[in-house]
């Protein structure tokens, strides 16, 4: 019988993919394995937000790396797409994500994003073809 591998320990420096560091600053610099350091960064982690119609375009710096190809760059920004409830408020049922690596690419993702949504084009969940 195979054995289970280890389940990965708090503050481990490696992404679970072994994809790289697990912890970024907003500027890309690896942050080791400091989960507070990160945190610190992490407080003012809204990029832009934007309301279009019934939709609620929001893209976030979360540092934690999420790339799951150990040969792609980090991917530590996010756009998520979000329906807009009766009452106004966001609801947390995300109908569309794509990550980036930096800041200017989550900036222009989330202004090419937004037109989409204002042209009535709402995109479809795809995987990232370059990282």
């Amino acid at each position: 019988m195979a054995k289970t591998p280890p389940l990965p320990k708090p503050g481990r420096t490696e992404s679970s993919s072994g994809a790289g560091p697990m912890y970024y600053a907003r500027d890309g610099t690896p942050l080791g394995d400091d989960m507070l350091e990160w945190a610190e960064h992490w407080e003012d982690n809204r990029v832009d937000e934007t309301t279009v119609g019934n939709w609620w375009i929001s893209t976030v710096y979360l540092g934690l790396n999420h790339q799951w190809d150990p040969l792609g760059p980090p991917l530590i920004f996010e756009t998520m797409i979000f329906p807009v409830t009766d009452d106004g408020t966001p609801s947390m049922s995300e109908r569309w994500m794509d990550r980036y690596s930096t800041e200017e690419q989550a900036v222009a993702g989330h202004a090419s994003v937004v037109a989409l949504v204002e042209a009535g084009e709402l995109p479809y969940h795809r995987r990232r073809r370059d990282g």
